[in-house]
């Protein structure tokens, strides 16, 4: 995947993430809460610092209590973060379709998870 198409695949997402403030309440169905712009600032960063740290591909989706979850891809590897409305993350890192950590967490500590992925990315990268 070249530059351009990973600068463009991490504004859709950032986009994706902004049209969740549009989202008004009941929005599936009569039910869904708007994720607050504290949860949206969230998931913006979780967005900037993947594609800082090396991952080709993410993606966004908003949960019905306000919640939203972020996920970043790279080769086999795969994070989710769900941010919740009270701060809390759930944090889930799978590699060849194998759990290998969950864990309930921090905004400030999902920053640093998905940091320490540069230098397994770097390695898996094809220099």
């Amino acid at each position: 995947m070249n530059r351009i198409t990973l600068k463009y695949t991490f504004r859709k997402t950032a986009e994706k993430i902004d049209g969740f403030s549009k989202l008004s309440n009941g929005w599936h169905y009569g039910q869904g809460i708007t994720p607050s712009i504290k949860v949206i600032a969230r998931a913006k960063k979780l967005n900037e610092i993947a594609a800082d740290v090396g991952f080709n591909d993410t993606n966004v989706f908003p949960g019905i209590d306000g919640e939203v979850q972020f996920t970043a891809y790279f080769q086999d590897l795969y994070l989710e973060f769900t941010i919740a409305p009270d701060g809390l993350v759930t944090y889930i890192y799978e590699r060849d379709h194998q759990e290998m950590e969950y864990e309930t967490i921090s905004d400030d500590e999902a920053f640093v998870k998905i940091r320490s992925f540069s230098g397994v990315i770097w390695a898996l990268s094809d220099h």
